[in-house]
């Protein structure tokens, strides 16, 4: 991508360029506004309580939730901005063909079938954002499938389209699991090239936002504290569905507060009996024991030799299970290592193994090799091996949790896209 340079576009975007809050100028600024109601110092209105911690001050709080940076603030913002001039401006389809090929990629999708985005109503004018708002999980999986969606549509050149591309690189690296001194002075440098590039594009209409300037500082927030994903709200706010589903089922109009936490209590109780919250426990559905069983699939040598057993023993055949509330289903991929190349390799589930009365489980796959990766859907093409090769894994020590859809381009030659939601580094 070929990016204006910041000498051509006047703005600040790297940390140093800015000059930092000490405790004493934040004291002045607090001292400013005492007895000042509905105003404000460079931004402070009133004294932080969380400053009576021992230990933490608000200046020095090195901690940002890559949630609501991005998925609740940057990316709705810019995706608004980016397909209003894509739909609107340049007609390169139309609102109902944008819905119609998401929707066409959801219909398939196992992997993410909870995330379904709902379809757009409304496109705003550039800083307006999209119609209807979604959840930070929706719009995670709208951005991530979106190019695999409306690709074919748009031209390799298109500078919108590079900043939508742009946009997907950046929450990949936000929301990575793992990171290395040169990634990070890689997201140092990425972020300047996105914020030049999208006030090239969208400056003489929106503004930079405050969440925007929050990125320059997100390379040194991984220095002091490590990854943005060990940071993220998502899972924590999964809990909000609990209490709008009880608040709806009770019907309480007296007091809400103390049934649901007294619900909320009765819960908690039941996943403590239950071992609910044992994060590596794998819970097994349609299980089936076989006796002989080996002999019955054609993956049966690559279990047997993976697990040290005969084909005589009795062993546990499940077609999905559940790990750390993550469900995996037969027809999922799953990440199986990583090749020479630097790519990731790929395996699609047949099966989950598991000797009898054994806690450990096992996913047979078939072997799928990545033949490049696509920037312009964001994806990586792969195919299956000729002749048939299957591979048995466990689950419990797979280097990426996630189960991922296989979008299939070729039915002839068995050509499948695939979409990783984050940077993996081994």
């Amino acid at each position: 991508m070929c990016f204006a340079s910041q000498a051509d576009i006047q703005v600040k975007t790297y940390e140093h360029e800015f000059q930092l809050r000490t405790v004493a100028e934040y004291e002045r600024d607090v001292a400013c506004v005492e007895g000042k109601p509905c105003n404000h110092s460079r931004g402070v209105k009133s004294a932080c309580s969380l400053n009576t911690i021992p230990g933490f001050h608000v200046t020095q709080n090195f901690v940002l939730d890559p949630m609501h940076i991005a998925l609740e603030g940057i990316v709705p913002h810019e995706l608004g901005c980016i397909l209003y001039e894509l739909v609107h401006v340049k007609g390169l389809l139309s609102l109902a063909k944008l819905n119609t090929c998401m929707q066409h990629v959801f219909d398939r999708n196992t992997a993410d079938k909870n995330k379904r985005p709902p379809i757009i109503g409304h496109i705003e004018k550039p800083g307006g954002g999209l119609s209807p708002s979604m959840k930070a999980v929706q719009m995670f999986a709208f951005l991530k499938y979106l190019p695999l969606a409306v690709g074919k549509f748009v031209s390799n050149d298109d500078p919108h389209w590079l900043l939508l591309l742009h946009l997907c690189e950046l929450v990949d690296l936000l929301f990575a699991p793992k990171f290395t001194v040169g990634m990070v002075a890689y997201l140092r440098e990425f972020i300047s090239d996105h914020l030049i590039e999208f006030k090239r594009l969208f400056g003489h209409q929106v503004n930079l936002r405050p969440k925007h300037h929050l990125l320059v500082h997100i390379p040194t927030v991984i220095l002091k504290n490590g990854p943005l994903a060990t940071m993220s709200c998502l899972r924590y706010e999964l809990k909000n569905s609990f209490f709008k589903r009880s608040a709806g089922i009770v019907c309480n109009f007296i007091n809400i507060c103390k049934t649901l936490a007294y619900r909320h209590q009765c819960y908690a109780f039941y996943s403590r009996c239950s071992k609910d919250y044992l994060r590596m426990v794998v819970t097994a559905g349609s299980r089936t024991s076989e006796c002989k069983a080996a002999i019955q699939y054609d993956f049966c040598q690559c279990v047997c030799d993976e697990i040290d057993i005969t084909s005589s023993q009795e062993i546990t055949v499940a077609s999905h299970i559940h790990l750390a509330s993550v469900a995996y289903k037969k027809g999922h991929f799953i990440v199986t290592g990583v090749g020479e190349d630097g790519n990731p390799m790929f395996g699609k589930i047949q099966a989950f193994v598991s000797v009898l009365d054994s806690t450990d489980w096992y996913a047979v796959v078939t072997r799928f090799t990545t033949d490049f990766y696509s920037c312009h859907y964001h994806v990586y093409q792969v195919h299956r091996m000729s002749p048939i090769t299957y591979a048995c894994i466990s689950v419990q020590s797979l280097i990426d949790h996630n189960p991922l859809f296989g979008y299939i381009l070729d039915t002839v030659t068995e050509t499948l896209l695939i979409r990783l939601p984050y940077h993996i580094i081994v």
